[in-house]
């Protein structure tokens, strides 16, 4: 079963880290909640396709309040309110790492996690400090400061500018 698999290969690892732990963990009940505990010998590609996509469809800010809503609530309210999904991507690394600890012991033929595409899920917007050209810029002396202007603040990428704040 995955639960068990989830505990022997990686709660009881003692060179697991507590994030890896964690996170692993969490990842692990979001399948069972979604399609329950089974074999990891019968979960396959579509599956993992059906686990894929549900995860494009769950709000980013899933497990960070109070919900009594059922994963499928949680997509529908995702889609009503226009709210940023997760990209599944974090999740489906979990699972591969505990599918290919299930490869090398034979207990499953494949894993059904690898090879998946990630372009296609809504992306968190998140502003940017410093323009990644800037980055690179070489440092002006001192005696140029005085000369330069300031530089603009550079625009998040996922809106519009507001010019009153």
């Amino acid at each position: 079963m995955l639960s068990g698999a989830l505990k022997r290969f990686v709660m009881d690892n003692s060179h697991a880290s507590i994030d890896t732990k964690k996170a692993t963990q969490r990842t692990v009940e979001l399948f069972l909640k979604a399609f329950g505990d089974a074999p990891a010998s019968i979960v396959g590609g579509a599956k993992a396709g059906a686990f894929r996509d549900l995860l494009f469809a769950l709000p980013a800010s899933l497990g960070k309040r109070k919900s009594s809503l059922t994963l499928e609530e949680e997509a529908q309210r995702a889609r009503e309110e226009g709210l940023p999904t997760l990209s599944g991507k974090n999740h489906m690394m979990h699972l591969s790492a505990l599918w290919n600890q299930l490869h090398q012991r034979e207990q499953v033929t494949r894993n059904p996690w690898t090879g998946w595409n990630f372009e296609n899920g809504q992306k968190t917007c998140r502003a940017l400090t410093a323009s990644p050209a800037s980055l690179y810029a070489p440092i002006p002396k001192p005696a140029e400061y005085r000369k330069q202007k300031p530089a603009p603040h550079p625009a998040t990428p996922c809106a519009p500018r507001s010019h009153y704040g």
